[in-house]
């Protein structure tokens, strides 16, 4: 997976972080959940709490969703489906705990 900063809607372009590697969605004792992406490349890792205002759309092969700070970051998943799938489970846990939340869907 790799992890891009989108600069939206300002500026039309995308600013790709220097994050690859494995996606985890990681449950403290605390009960909460967030996103994990343990960086390959040697780098610090990303982490992301999920909140219930978190929102998230599946734009395969990316994964859009905004951060704490308010920035746009897209997830790229080698296999679309998964994008999907991983969506859909963390729209669940950032509304409630809950998998299965709804994604939305990207424009026809």
């Amino acid at each position: 997976m790799r992890f891009l900063s989108l600069c939206l809607p300002l500026s039309p372009f995308q600013q790709r972080k220097d994050v690859e590697g494995s996606l985890f969605v990681v449950r403290n004792a605390g009960a909460r959940c967030g996103v994990v992406i343990l960086n390959k490349k040697a780098g610090p890792n990303w982490a992301e709490p999920l909140r219930p205002e978190c929102q998230f759309e599946a734009a395969p092969p990316y994964l859009l969703t905004r951060t704490a700070g308010d920035a746009v970051v897209g997830i790229w998943f080698y296999d679309s489906d998964e994008c999907g799938r991983v969506g859909t489970l963390l729209a669940g846990l950032a509304a409630g705990g809950q998998a299965g939340g709804a994604v939305a869907a990207p424009p026809a």
